[in-house]
């Protein structure tokens, strides 16, 4: 059987375009990551050269990823821009032990970061990653009622609870809540250190998804003083929680984990098979985590790998010289 991997720009062929969303929204395993509308956003937010590689068995699709290029370097998620997951998605799952091999680079080039996908469906555990990492599902199929008992430490259940007895209001929408949301996620990232994007990225992310029922931001306040706020994407399969937010007064009233149970809801109503909770690492996020895990009980584990040439590492290292 032979195979090709071909590489393919948006809007050069309608017909591919076509190909590409039918393949996404086929697959169960496709993220609202793996989308070429998402891609194109943050393509003309950050200035890559943004393409899809197509992966080809005797003339029929059976595979695409996403791919970014900056410079000599190429990215299948820009984790630095908030793109959490990326990778190949396959029709078969035997396919995904040359993943790695799949994505073609020059000896000038690297393959700066391939980020996987979360796979519930498929054992990903013998392929050649460098690193695993791992994220945690809830279950949308399951009744709400037992999603709360079982799926949800008693701790933020009691959380929940506070915050509803102390008249928490949630304020859900679309871009119209960006700048609220925008000052609760500045704080946030200055207190992490971490460099906040333009709030125009955000902005088109919700104006797009949102009128199509796959975005939504949420916003808990109470006497009118915004406490927490997080940002939510979704397709059928996963519901992600993208971002979250909050502030320094929030006086423990719950309102990160009442944001939690309202996104779960949203996402059961709007269809979603998992609510994906975007990251569990104890090790760099600690407290995250265990926030996190207050939540679910299943962990899925997706991965990280990389390659750089030689002669890349050799000019990258003149260059720094310089």
């Amino acid at each position: 059987m032979s195979y090709s991997v071909d590489s393919y720009k948006q809007g050069e062929n309608f017909q591919y375009d076509k190909l590409i969303y039918e393949f996404i929204v086929q697959n169960r395993n496709s993220t609202i990551f793996h989308e070429p509308n998402f891609n194109r956003i943050v393509s003309n937010h950050f200035h890559t050269k943004f393409i899809f590689l197509i992966y080809s068995k005797n003339k029929i699709i059976n595979g695409i990823c996403p791919l970014h290029q900056i410079e000599n370097r190429f990215y299948s998620a820009l984790r630095h821009y908030d793109v959490v997951y990326g990778g190949w998605l396959f029709l078969d799952k035997k396919d995904y032990s040359i993943a790695h091999k799949l994505i073609p680079i020059k000896s000038f080039q690297a393959l700066k970061e391939y980020w996987s996908f979360p796979d519930i469906f498929n054992d990903l555990s013998q392929l050649k990653f460098k690193i695993k990492t791992k994220t945690a599902f809830v279950e949308l199929e399951k009744e709400l009622d037992l999603i709360f008992q079982n799926d949800i430490q008693s701790k933020r259940r009691n959380m929940i609870k506070k915050a509803l007895k102390n008249d928490l209001i949630i304020d859900s929408g679309g871009e119209e809540l960006m700048p609220r949301f925008y000052n609760l996620l500045s704080y946030t990232y200055y207190k992490a250190s971490l460099k906040m994007r333009p709030l125009e990225y955000y902005t088109d992310i919700l104006k797009h998804y949102y009128p199509k029922n796959q975005a939504i931001c949420m916003i808990a306040k109470k006497n009118n003083q915004d406490l927490s706020g997080i940002l939510l994407l979704r397709n059928k399969n996963f519901s992600q929680y993208w971002l979250g937010a909050t502030n320094e007064i929030n006086f423990n009233l719950g309102s990160s984990e009442l944001l939690q149970w309202e996104a779960i809801k949203w996402s059961k109503k709007k269809g979603s098979t998992y609510y994906d909770l975007c990251v569990v690492d104890p090790e760099k996020l600690l407290n995250i985590s265990r926030f996190k895990l207050g939540f679910s009980k299943t962990l899925v584990p997706f991965y990280f790998t990389n390659n750089k040439p030689i002669l890349f590492r050799i000019i990258n290292k003149l260059k720094k010289s310089k």
